[in-house]
Formats: structure tokens, sequence, C-alpha cells
């Protein structure tokens, strides 16, 4: 409803299970080419005539593979075996004004992979364990460092930047618990996360 404000997507998915005796293998894949055209956010005062102004119009392209791989296996008749795979690979593009066209700026992988065994009791109930790996990485295009003015100072303050990898490693262990009784269910759960960061960001350099 603003005027030049525009989103475009488009996804290609494909999708495979291969049937076993006591499991199954799946394998999914996703390709997505997205566009769109944002304006600078308008506080809710401002007459409606006016906010169909988007004023300056930022925009981006993004493309993206994610690839996803679950084998399953039933062990017995109460205990199953599940393992996750999962990789994502995406590109960001923003729109350079000077040369009327789209630039590269970072590009972005995940990795995720989880591994879990369900045990079945007493019918309807059941309990979980398990243990999961992601990692994240962005990586810009442009890799400088360097004394560059803080945005919205006044009066201007000047920092060491570096525009480097952005970086987050999680390992995760958890267990859920779920109990049918009756017309109830009762479902309890704890998680272990570990998480290491290696982020720089446009202000400056955390956790080096």
């Amino acid at each position: 409803w603003r005027h030049g404000e525009k989103f475009t997507q488009h996804d290609a998915r494909f999708k495979a299970k291969y049937l076993m005796n006591t499991g199954d293998i799946e394998f999914k894949y996703t390709h997505s080419n997205d566009k769109d055209a944002k304006g600078v956010a308008v506080p809710r005062y401002v007459s409606n005539k006016d906010r169909r102004n988007p004023g300056f119009l930022s925009r981006g392209k993004y493309k993206s593979d994610d690839f996803y791989l679950k084998y399953r296996q039933e062990l017995s008749d109460d205990l199953e075996f599940i393992t996750y795979a999962n990789y994502y690979k995406g590109k960001n593009f923003s729109y350079s004004r000077k040369n009327k066209n789209y630039v590269k700026y970072n590009d972005f992988t995940r990795k995720y992979g989880k591994v879990q065994i369900k045990k079945t009791y007493m019918d309807k109930n059941y309990a979980i364990i398990g243990f999961d790996y992601l990692n994240t990485d962005s990586d810009p295009v442009n890799k400088v460092a360097g004394i560059y003015k803080i945005a919205g100072t006044n009066p201007a303050k000047y920092k060491y930047m570096e525009f480097k990898n952005s970086m987050k490693t999680n390992y995760g262990i958890f267990g859920i618990n779920k109990i049918n009784y009756d017309k109830f269910q009762f479902t309890q759960g704890i998680r272990y996360d570990h998480a290491k960061y290696n982020f720089y960001w446009r202000n400056g350099v955390l956790n080096k």
C-alpha cells in the first residue's frame, strides 16, 4: 500500500522419500530467488496520505539453496532412531544506485545436524534424548578495517571497525518426556546449549 514497495519470491521445491521395511529416508531441496524494495519506517500518527510515501527505498535480492536429509530407523517395536542433516547456503545482494545494478555484499551458510532416540512406553507415552549441532557463518564480500565514524553521533565519534566473517557454533543436548493420562497430556523437557561466537559487526569487533 506504499508507493514503490514490492516483494517478489520464486521457489522451486523437490521432495522424495524412500520407504524401507522398518524405516525411511527423506530428502528435500528448495531453491529460492527473492527480491524486495522497502521504505523507511513511518510512525502511526502520520496521515494516511503521507504514509503512502515510502521515502528512501532500499532494494535487496536474495538467493538460497536449502538441502535437508532425514533417516529414520525402527530399532524395535518401541525404540526409534532418527537423524537429520540440513545445509543452507544463501547470497545477499544490495542495489547500487551508482552502478544501477545489484552487488553481492555477503554469503551466508548454515549447517545443522541432529541425532535422537525415541522410546515409547506404556502404549502412548514416550521419551526422547538427543544431541544437535548448529554452525552459521556470514561472510561479507568487502573485508576491510579502519577508523570509521559511528553512525548517529554528534559530535562525531570514531572507532576502529573490522568487517570480517561472523560465526556461531552451537552444541545442544536435550531430553523430552510426554505422558498421556485420560484427556490430559503432560510434557517435561530439559536442554543444555554451549555456544561459541566469533562475531564482527559494523560498529566494531565483539568477542574476537
